[in-house]
């Protein structure tokens, strides 16, 4: 008989006492506690010969008999939290002389140690701040491969054409593309007695994409809001120009100022 049973579980460095009985045998044990069965032959975490226990022992594992029991207590099987494997053997001499003493070996069990509160709660705890270190680290590397790209307006003064397109000169720079949307507003203080009071207008709007490190002009068409502006404000009108980007984020508004081109190609006067 072998105690503790197979598959028990103990807190790791809790002192453990194995157990080992036969009923038909009087011999001394020996123990062999290993981390694989194979190793129980040359055990690698505890062993030795066990103490005896006089017949009819009270132990809290085992009922009292009239056999002899045989003990050893060990902390090196406890150490580390893991599945280890014990038995216990004894050898007996044949009654033949001419025959070698013969070894027997009790069948092997599993045991688990497992840690304490204390290991379980700095164990979590490690496992948090690695995982939060893999995070940290994972976000990092995304934001170093993820592009990133700056647009701005090239110059404040944009000129619009007779047919009221308007030419805003944008340059992207980066190592990602631009892309979104531009709006322009105005103030229609023509009903207002001053310009902080007036409405704001949207007077045009479009879609750009702009490569990295590129320049581009993109035309927006004034609407007709946009283009009464222009007219009453003879040719010179002050406008904010929003930038909408959709990658990468996020826009910026810078004021400008748009400048009417006369069909023959001269610049609008107030």
């Amino acid at each position: 008989m072998l105690s503790p049973a197979e598959g028990a579980t103990v807190v790791a460095g809790t002192p453990l006492t194995f157990f080992a009985r036969d009923g038909s045998n009087e011999l001394p044990m020996t123990f062999m506690v290993a981390s694989s069965p194979a190793l129980l032959s040359s055990p690698d975490i505890d062993g030795g010969l066990g103490t005896l226990l006089p017949p009819g022992y009270k132990t809290e594992l085992l009922p009292p008999e009239d056999n002899p029991e045989y003990w050893l207590t060990s902390t090196k099987a406890t150490a580390t939290p893991r599945t280890i494997y014990w038995t216990a053997s004894f050898t007996r001499n044949l009654r033949s002389c001419d025959e070698p003493p013969v070894t027997f070996t009790l069948p092997t069990r599993t045991l688990t140690v497992v840690p304490s509160p204390a290991e379980e709660q700095a164990a979590a705890k490690q496992k948090q701040e690695a995982e939060a270190a893999a995070a940290k680290r994972k976000k990092e590397a995304e934001a170093a491969a993820t592009p990133t790209g700056s647009v701005s307006l090239d110059g404040s003064t944009i000129a619009v054409r007779s047919d009221g397109e308007a030419q805003v000169k944008l340059a992207c720079t980066g190592t990602g593309a631009c892309i979104g949307k531009l709006t322009l507003t105005g103030r229609d203080i023509a009903k207002t007695e001053s310009e902080d009071r007036a409405k704001v207008e949207t007077i045009g709007s479009a879609s750009f994409s702009i490569s990295a490190n590129k320049s581009a002009t993109i035309m927006v068409r004034l609407n007709a809001t946009g283009r009464a502006l222009l007219s009453a404000a003879h040719g010179h009108l002050s406008a904010t120009l929003t930038l909408l980007k959709s990658s990468p984020a996020p826009g910026s508004s810078e004021s400008v100022r748009l400048v009417g081109e006369r069909a023959h190609g001269e610049t609008g006067k107030k």
